[in-house]
């Protein structure tokens, strides 16, 4: 039987913060943000929390991008941020929430910072990844960021390339010229 792989697009929103949903207690795993009377919740990875948490308050505006990936096979859509800004009261401020095309979507590389793929060489992974893109003009066209867990942790480090989704573990630093070759067509 074949995999129905998730469709992942990126998206852009604009609303209210209405809260938090916590795990055990005291660790923050959703946003709530409304956006013309829906509630939206979305992952918080513990990386932006760090940047932004003395002003992330109820009430406040922000404004929000990151993954939207649907499930093939239940139709649930998860969102994902991956950038927060909090917005000034004396900006103009238009709620909404816009979902980005996948031809639209600008090609990145998601490596996993979870503790166990950096234990496994995810930082030095992605320095040499930047580096390969930059021997090759890339280096602004071509985002690397980190990413929270892929959920295949005893097969570190992994990685997605966007769009599309592609996930690969067991990266090693070899393959990281093939890997760009592949995906971004690369002549030297």
């Amino acid at each position: 039987m074949s995999k129905l792989k998730a469709k992942i697009s990126q998206f852009h929103l604009v609303g209210q913060l209405s809260g938090f949903v916590l795990k055990d207690g005291c660790k923050l795993k959703y946003l709530k943000v409304t956006v013309s009377q829906l509630e939206y919740w979305l992952k918080f990875p513990k990386e932006l929390l760090k940047q932004i948490s003395p002003d992330l308050t109820s009430g406040c505006w922000l404004e929000i991008n990151g993954t939207r990936k649907q499930s093939q096979k239940t139709g649930v859509v998860k969102l994902k941020a991956e950038k927060v800004k909090i917005l000034s009261p004396a900006e103009n401020i238009s709620p909404g929430l816009e979902i980005v095309p996948n031809q639209a979507v600008s090609p990145s590389i998601l490596v996993c910072h979870s503790s166990t793929c950096r234990k496994r060489g995810a930082k030095i992974l992605a320095a040499a990844i930047e580096e390969g893109l930059q021997g090759y003009s890339l280096g602004s066209e071509v985002v690397v960021q980190p990413s929270g867990c892929l959920k295949r942790c005893k097969k570190g480090p992994n990685l997605m390339v966007m769009p599309g989704g592609l996930l690969y573990d067991r990266v090693t630093l070899k393959q990281v010229p093939t890997l760009l070759q592949r995906h971004f067509a690369l002549q030297k």
